[in-house]
């Protein structure tokens, strides 16, 4: 475990992008105000190192448990937890420099629009070019179609929306729970997996983003 934390959940979660991986340890930094962290390491002539370890600023607001979902693309990396704003929760996006260095700290905050039913918002993350998608398998909770999946866009170098632009959910009247428990990105094709009701059958539901956005 870096820096010889235990109980730090090293390995909680993990992600990896060419020849550099992701882990998130969401018990570490137990004395932080910010809980949690996530450590790149990176492989060079075959042998792989630790290169950064990405931590929340003084400027968020306290609690939470970063790390507990991870997720890398190129040159952007997410990290969520749950505990902020209980109930609640945050994301927060880390980008690697031109240079070549990540963080420390990160580079933006992802939060939902004011008024959303959040309950767990973080629970999953994932990365592609200028999207992220975070989902909240506890949005809008005791409904049949509860959880969502909530969309943001890079719009500038190091600038994401303050909010989500989109909000992916299950059409009406399909039983699901737990919609957003997990998430996937490529490109401009999102998968998002729910627990279905019905005999406790779980299923994966596809989104692809129109040429209009």
């Amino acid at each position: 475990v870096p820096g010889g934390a235990p109980g730090a959940f090293f390995g909680d979660a993990v992600s990896i992008f060419g020849d550099t991986a992701l882990v998130g340890a969401p018990a570490a930094n137990a004395a932080a105000a910010v809980r949690g962290a996530a450590f790149v390491f990176e492989r060079s002539g075959g042998l792989w190192s630790l290169t950064a370890t990405l931590t929340v600023g003084s400027g968020a607001p306290p609690g939470g448990y970063i790390g507990a979902s991870v997720s890398l693309a190129d040159g952007v990396a997410l990290a969520s937890g749950s505990g902020f704003d209980i109930p609640g929760g945050r994301a927060f996006v880390f980008e690697r420099s031109t240079g070549g260095t990540w963080g420390p700290n990160e580079t933006a905050e992802l939060v939902p629009s004011p008024g959303s039913p959040t309950f767990h918002f973080g629970s999953s993350v994932a990365a592609s070019g200028d999207l992220a998608l975070v989902g909240d398998r506890h949005d809008d909770p005791g409904s049949f179609g509860s959880g969502a999946v909530y969309v943001f866009e890079r719009i500038g170098p190091a600038t994401w929306t303050a909010h989500e632009t989109a909000k992916l959910v299950v059409n009406a009247g399909q039983e699901v729970i737990e919609f957003g428990f997990s998430v996937d990105i490529e490109g401009h094709l999102a998968v998002v997996g729910g627990f279905e009701t019905h005999g406790g059958f779980g299923a994966a539901y596809a989104f692809r983003r129109g040429a209009t956005g």
